[in-house]
């Protein structure tokens, strides 16, 4: 079978299909793919949306954990350092008890980030303040003259002993994990976890020995964190609805967790602990966590910057970050935060079926009014099919039901109004075309004139090599009315042959004898109506009234550009006199003040100046050039900074904006004849050039500094006479 049968049988099979199934079959098929391609990157872009939140979710999380106890850690070492100093400088006597006392009570109120303050003698003795749960305080002492006994009593508002709670026998204070890191570290440091005596909860302490002047121990000073408030912080913390936080040693024990679960199990006597491994913990994602970074980095000693990655378990996937936390003398942690990604999923599965339930509503939608759209359309077709029928049985008066019925009228009594305005058109054309022909010959002889006064003016030698662009800057409007006025014959030309289509076209209808063609007639009819509302509401005059306006501009762009060209091929020495260069700059400011319509801001800078002898027409010309560039940089919104300066020889003028900047590489040529940046028509190419000529017939300089982005930097500089 070959192709072009195939073609044939195609559009055959095509030709039986109604045509309200071919005006339905499109709207369903774009909205049926559309709403696919939403639905796949609605959903493509959900799971890039989860990993985003959720890696900021992480950062967010880590970020406050770190910066709390990197807050909670250096307080409490700042406080201990501070009780230190005024024990050495005599400010805090540790023989007063009493004193000490109250002063440890203050320190409690002050900073809740303490839960246990104390101070340990090398004799035995020991006084601390304990903040409670509910936020109370107790006081704790233990005195030689007691007894190794640590008595416990209820602190009241003013911070003095009320009621005795408890008493602790043969407590040692030295005998305790926090005295001896501090007794064998010889300096400020953090102690190791310990129990406290007083309570069934794990602690550290910043500790720190203090020594006589003479070299012995005098005692050790403690200021305690108390892992419960951590472990409060971090459940408060919402991360999701199953992500989870916690904190472990470089060793990989835990510190605390998120969950419920105790990092530090107590035996039943309260005597011992033991510190859980995360990678033993009872929480499978904290598990996770701890086998994953030690298969990942093998020694978590490795980890020295916050890591993120993803984690996939049992087909789902997780987001684990871990922060390193390093505090001064002893702490170095991890932060680790795993949130799982179908704490996220919902929102995805949410957003997908809301799609597809559009999509449903809209193949719904669509087809019933793709339906009724078919049926609006369909039935004029049907009355003009009608109509046309009557008219190959030679029945020009036309009873066409009302209705639908008004496209079929009008094309019925448009041939004679339709041939009438042709005929209008086609005579008015025609004398506009001659008169645009006259102006254009005009035109053309006055070019012509011109160019041939600009090749024998002495000035063409400053343009060189630019003669071929001379040429191309005249001929191409002219192109373009030439351009125009073919355009404007075609159409003529077209015109004619409409004519005759509608003469041919009334002559088969009135002709009785010859055949008709109905489906030829009808697509004629067609045509014809279309081409009549054009007509009709003169969209083909509007359009060639349009051609010749952009004639007409394009005869004014040549008039400009001889302007300009006659300006820059005729420079003479004007008038000499001294002038205010200022006054100058003023009086021109005044007339761009309108041409950049309030949309820049000007900030002048003005030096007291010498007066300039110099011709003040050509100066003014220069002057009104560079401002008036200036202003054209800047395409919105913008500044313009004007400065006057002076030294022993020359006058300086620094005009300065910040538009769009002019590309390093053209820079060289901005000075050339005819050279312009500005699109076409907007410029002539010879303003900074005439300006260049003008400054350096007075014996000055022009200097330009841009950048792309930034703006443009003109440097004028202007001896206080003229030379030559």
């Amino acid at each position: 079978m070959s192709t072009k049968y195939l073609i044939g049988w195609l559009k055959k099979w095509i030709g039986k299909i109604p045509l309200r199934f071919f005006l339905l079959i499109p709207f369903m098929v774009i909205v049926i793919t559309m709403g696919g391609l939403m639905g796949w990157f609605s959903w493509h872009n959900g799971q890039q949306l989860v990993s985003e939140v959720a890696y900021q979710l992480a950062n967010e999380i880590s970020d406050r954990i770190k910066k709390s106890l990197e807050t909670h850690l250096q307080t409490l070492y700042t406080l201990n350092v501070a009780n230190a100093e005024a024990i050495r400088f005599e400010q805090l006597d540790l023989h007063n008890i009493d004193r000490l006392e109250q002063h440890f009570w203050q320190q409690s109120q002050f900073f809740d980030v303490i839960s246990y303050i104390a101070f340990a003698t090398a004799t035995g003795e020991f006084i601390g303040i304990e903040r409670q749960p509910d936020d109370t305080f107790t006081i704790g002492e233990v005195k030689s003259s007691l007894g190794n006994n640590l008595y416990n009593y209820m602190a009241d508002e003013q911070g003095h002993r009320s009621d005795l709670l408890s008493v602790v026998k043969d407590y040692n204070p030295r005998e305790q994990a926090w005295y001896k890191s501090a007794e064998q570290a010889a300096q400020p440091i953090w102690s190791p976890f310990y129990l406290r005596a007083t309570s069934n909860n794990v602690a550290l302490g910043i500790v720190q020995p203090i020594y006589e002047t003479t070299g012995p121990l005098k005692g050790v000073l403690m200021v305690e964190l108390s892992l419960l408030k951590i472990t409060q912080f971090l459940n408060q913390l919402k991360i999701s609805q199953s992500g989870i936080s916690f904190v472990m040693e470089r060793s990989g024990k835990l510190v605390t967790t998120s969950t419920q679960e105790e990092s530090f199990p107590v035996s039943s006597g309260r005597q011992e602990f033991r510190q859980l491994y995360a990678k033993n913990s009872a929480s499978s994602l904290i598990q996770l966590a701890a086998h994953h970074l030690l298969s990942q980095f093998g020694d978590l000693n490795e980890i020295h910057t916050t890591t993120q990655t993803v984690v996939e378990n049992d087909q789902q996937r997780y987001l684990l970050q871990v922060t390193p936390l390093i505090v001064n003398n002893g702490i170095n942690w991890l932060i680790v935060v795993v949130i799982p990604a179908a704490d996220f999923s919902y929102f995805i599965s949410q957003n997908t079926r809301l799609i597809f339930l559009s999509i449903a509503i809209g193949t719904i939608t669509t087809l019933f009014l793709g339906t009724l759209l078919a049926r609006w359309i369909t039935r004029p077709l049907q009355h003009l099919q009608g109509a046309i029928l009557r008219l190959s049985r030679s029945e020009w008066e036309q009873k066409l039901p009302l209705g639908r019925t008004d496209e079929l009228g009008k094309i019925l009594k448009s041939f004679v109004h339709m041939e009438k305005k042709l005929q209008q058109s086609f005579e008015s054309l025609q004398q506009q075309a001659d008169d645009y022909k006259h102006q254009l010959s005009k035109a053309h002889s006055y070019l012509t004139a011109s160019q041939a006064h600009l090749v024998q003016s002495e000035k063409m030698a400053l343009l060189g090599q630019k003669i071929s662009e001379i040429i191309h800057a005249v001929y191409t409007p002219l192109t373009t009315i030439k351009n125009n006025v073919e355009m404007t014959q075609e159409l003529f030309a077209t015109t004619r042959e409409f004519v005759v289509s509608y003469d041919q076209l009334i002559n088969g209808l009135l002709s009785q004898e010859a055949e008709i063609d109905k489906a030829y007639l009808q697509t004629q009819l067609q045509e014809l109506a279309e081409s009549n509302e054009k007509f009709y509401e003169e969209h083909t005059l509007q359009e060639i009234q349009t051609i010749f306006k952009k004639s007409l501009a394009e005869i004014g762009k040549i008039s400009t550009f001889i302007t300009h060209l006659e300006k820059f091929s005729h420079i003479e020495q004007a008038s000499i006199t001294d002038v205010d260069l200022n006054e100058c700059l003023d009086n021109i400011l005044v007339i761009t003040d309108n041409i950049f319509k309030h949309k820049i801001t000007i900030h002048k800078h003005y030096a007291t100046l010498p007066k300039v002898h110099c011709s003040p027409s050509q100066i003014n010309h220069v002057l009104l050039n560079l401002l008036t560039n200036a202003g054209q940089a800047i395409e919105y919104q913008g500044l313009i900074s004007i400065k006057t300066s002076t030294d022993d020889k020359f006058i300086y003028l620094t005009i300065q904006d910040n538009g769009k900047g002019i590309p390093k590489e053209l820079l060289p040529k901005i000075f050339e004849p005819f050279f312009t940046t500005k699109p076409f028509g907007q410029g002539t190419g010879l303003g900074l050039a005439v300006s260049y000529h003008i400054i350096q017939q007075h014996g000055g300089h022009i200097k330009v500094a841009s950048e792309v982005g930034k703006g443009t930097k003109v440097v004028v500089s202007l001896p206080y006479q003229i030379q030559n």
